[in-house]
């Protein structure tokens, strides 16, 4: 008894009597997991070395006490293991001073959650997202290993793991967590490297319809497994809708658009002039024929045929006889057949203008008239 009664007094003198015990924050356990308590003691003393306050804390007696040992157990060593899932308070005291620390147990890691495939296109990256299951568990530290690191790789920062895209091809990537292990399927596709059109203007009749036709590069790139954006910078001049369909509406110019998601970089325009359709001459009911159609320039198809479309401004009075012009188109083309092909509207130097009862006005080339070089273009009216 005397000696306990001179060490107090000793280790009094001295200041080394802990002043407080420093909080500790809310600590989590899984069901069956461990983890360990470390309180740091403040001592009244300032400048306390290291191996001073190991020989202080080392004649102290710590004691750790569970409010809820059937939820959250702990040793004479500060060693707390999850027993059930709830809620517990861990009671420190080191001599006359004392804290508290919540424990919240957690149900234990039966499974991870994470995505089946990876597509990426060379150069691109994303971010790996892993869950816990069940959603409360803990999640362990994962290790990954990718099957040909030439074709995509990982990185880890903190708890992001990036996996990016080197090379076209396929791979496989193995996450490990614990006793966990899950694949993943990853694919790296080709690069969009540009996107263009044939030709980068054109010119349209009001009330024609035409299609644009991108080219895009490489080659290989399928086009179903991209999505193009239209626009028309005028869209009272002519309209185009997401497959790339435009429909001239009134005179005037625009320029139609297109761009491909995630590569804000890549874009294609294509400047469309429109022009009033030309006045009918004589009485015609209109048609059209076998000839190129009417339509812009640049990789698109012009519709004729049975296409249905507006009726012009101008439709031509329907007329059993044949103007001076249909029996010269019908000269060159014995298969022109106005009941059926539509009438002239109009010969410009190089061929005649029809227009269908449809709508459409289609272009017949005179076939004595240089060669245009492209018969998807309308001549300049």
């Amino acid at each position: 008894m005397v000696l306990v009664l001179v060490l107090s007094i000793g280790l009094t003198a001295c200041g080394a009597k802990p002043t407080a015990i420093s909080a500790i924050a809310e600590q989590v356990v899984s069901v069956g997991g461990t983890l360990t308590l470390t309180p740091k003691l403040v001592f009244a003393e300032e400048g306390v070395s290291e191996e001073e306050y190991q020989k202080r804390v080392d004649k102290l007696k710590i004691v750790y006490m569970s409010d809820s040992s059937g939820i959250a157990s702990v040793d004479e060593n500060g060693v707390v293991t999850g027993i059930e899932a709830g809620y517990a308070n861990v009671t420190i005291q080191a001599g006359e001073v004392f804290t508290s620390v919540s424990i919240i147990v957690v149900p234990a890691l039966t499974d991870i959650s994470l995505e089946k495939e990876i597509a990426l296109v060379e150069g691109q990256n994303t971010i790996l997202e892993i869950s816990a299951i069940p959603k409360e568990a803990i999640l362990c530290e994962p290790t990954f290993k990718i099957e040909d690191e030439s074709i995509a790789s990982i990185s880890i920062k903190g708890s992001v793991y990036t996996v990016s895209a080197l090379s076209e091809g396929e791979t496989t990537l193995s996450v490990v967590c614990g006793s966990i292990t899950k694949t993943i399927a990853v694919t790296v596709k080709p690069k969009i490297e540009r996107i263009s059109f044939e030709k980068t203007s054109g010119t349209l009749l009001v009330g024609a319809k035409f299609q644009l036709t991108p080219i895009i590069l490489p080659e290989k790139i399928d086009p179903n497994e991209i999505f193009l954006s239209w626009e028309s910078s005028n869209s009272g001049v002519a309209s185009v809708d997401k497959e790339g369909n435009i429909k001239a509406l009134s005179i005037g110019e625009t320029v139609i658009s297109v761009k491909v998601e995630g590569y804000p970089a890549l874009e294609a325009a294509y400047t469309l002039t429109v022009k009033k359709a030309p006045n009918p001459v004589g009485s015609s009911s209109g048609s059209s024929g076998n000839g190129a159609g009417t339509g812009g320039t640049g990789g698109g198809n012009a519709e004729s045929g049975n296409t249905t479309a507006e009726t012009p401004d101008h439709p031509p009075a329907p007329t059993p006889q044949l103007t001076e012009e249909e029996q010269r188109l019908k000269a060159q083309y014995p298969e022109y057949d106005p009941a059926i092909d539509g009438h002239v509207v109009e010969y410009r130097g190089d061929g005649w203008i029809v227009l269908h009862p449809n709508g459409m006005y289609v272009f017949w080339r005179d076939k004595n008239a240089p060669d245009p070089g492209n018969v998807n273009e309308l001549p300049d009216l």
